[in-house]
C-alpha cells in the first residue's frame, strides 16, 4: 500500500525501529504511572476500596495526584487515542488478513464500492468489538482475559514471523546464520515468558504483583 521499493528498506527498517520504541516507551511510562497511583494502598483502587470494574474509575488514581479536572482529562485523552489507534490497527489487520487468504482486494486505495469484502470485514470487526465492550459487566477483567489471550497466543504469532522471514522473504533478505539463531532465542524467550505469564494469570486471575 505504501509503494516501497527495495531501495526504501533502510529507510523502513529504522521507521519501524523507532516506532517500536516510541510505544514500548509509551507502553513502560502508563505501567509506572499505573503502579505508582493504582495501587499505592495495598492494592485498592484509590480512593475507591473495592476492585475496579470500570475502566474510568481509573482516572480517580491519577486525578488525586494531577487534580481531578487534569487527571480525568489526561486519562481520557490517552484512553480515546489507544482506543482509536488498537480499534483501527486490530480491524484493518483482520481484514487484510482475511483479504490475502479468501483474494478479495484489500487496500485503503480502493473505495468501498472497489472494495466491499475489505470494508465489510473491517467494519464487522468494530461492531463486534462495540458490542462486546457495551454488553460486557466488567470492562477490566475483559481487558484482562483479552491480554492472556494474546499472550498465549504469542508462540504462533512469533512461530509465524520466523517461518516468514526464514523461508518466505526473497533470499537475499532472508535471516541466516548467527541473526537468525540470535532471532529465534529472542522469540523463544518471549514466547515461554508470554504463554508462563498468561497461565499464571489464568490460575491466580486476583494476584497483584
Amino acid at each position: 500500500d505504501k509503494g516501497l521499493a527495495p531501495s526504501s528498506l533502510r529507510f523502513a527498517r529504522q521507521e519501524t525501529f523507532v516506532g517500536a520504541v516510541l510505544t514500548q516507551s509509551i507502553m513502560c511510562s502508563v505501567m509506572v504511572t499505573a503502579a505508582g497511583t493504582i495501587w499505592r494502598r495495598a492494592g485498592s483502587l484509590y480512593p475507591n476500596p473495592h476492585p475496579p470494574t470500570e475502566i474510568g474509575e481509573f482516572s480517580y488514581a491519577v486525578g488525586a495526584h494531577l487534580g481531578p479536572t487534569l487527571g480525568k482529562a489526561l486519562f481520557c485523552i490517552g484512553m480515546v487515542g489507544g482506543a482509536l489507534i488498537g480499534g483501527l490497527v486490530v480491524a484493518l489487520t483482520a481484514a487484510w488478513g482475511l483479504g490475502e487468504v479468501a483474494g478479495y482486494k484489500r487496500s485503503l486505495e480502493h473505495s468501498p464500492q472497489e472494495a466491499p469484502w475489505f470494508y465489510g470485514v473491517f467494519g464487522a470487526c468494530l461492531l463486534t468489538g462495540y458490542v462486546i465492550c457495551l454488553t460486557s459487566p466488567d470492562l477490566v477483567k475483559l481487558n484482562v482475559a483479552v491480554q492472556v489471550m494474546n499472550a498465549l497466543l504469542l508462540p504462533i504469532v512469533l512461530g509465524f514471523l520466523f517461518m516468514l522471514a526464514v523461508r518466505a522473504l526473497p533470499s537475499n533478505l532472508r535471516l541466516r546464520g548467527w541473526y537468525m539463531w540470535l532471532s529465534a532465542a529472542v522469540y523463544t524467550v518471549c514466547a515461554v515468558t508470554g504463554v508462563c505469564g498468561g497461565i499464571y494469570g489464568m490460575i491466580f486471575p486476583d494476584a497483584v504483583v
